[in-house]
């Protein structure tokens, strides 16, 4: 699990995301960056989206209202202060991604 703690994003890009899909890149960033990640993020690797970069899938729910998950594609930069989260698209989870991403954090919770 990657730690999550400075964010960038494309404004306009971040508009039409909006628009689009209803989820802000400032939502994003709060599930991606919360104090739970370990528990309430699932990542992974975006094979079919990483062809010129690596980019990754995370769906996790909201710290403060858990019944909003989101599925956040994003990438990772670097620059002469560590890692970069470059948020790319943001979108409510379909109904098959909150079945499995329900079952995968209760799995965790029981633990």
């Amino acid at each position: 699990m990657r730690l999550h703690w400075r964010f960038e994003w494309d404004r306009r890009k971040a508009r039409l995301n909006v628009r689009r899909h209803g989820a802000s890149f400032d939502e994003a960033a709060t599930v991606l960056a919360q104090e739970n990640a370990e528990i309430y993020l699932i990542e992974e690797h975006d094979d079919e989206h990483s062809d010129e970069e690596d980019r990754y899938r995370t769906i996790g729910s909201h710290p403060q209202d858990r019944g909003i998950v989101l599925c956040i594609f994003w990438t990772e930069r670097e620059d002469d202060e560590g890692s970069i989260t470059r948020i790319i698209s943001a979108r409510a989870a379909t109904p098959w991604e909150r079945k499995r991403y329900a079952g995968q954090i209760h799995g965790r919770n029981r633990s």
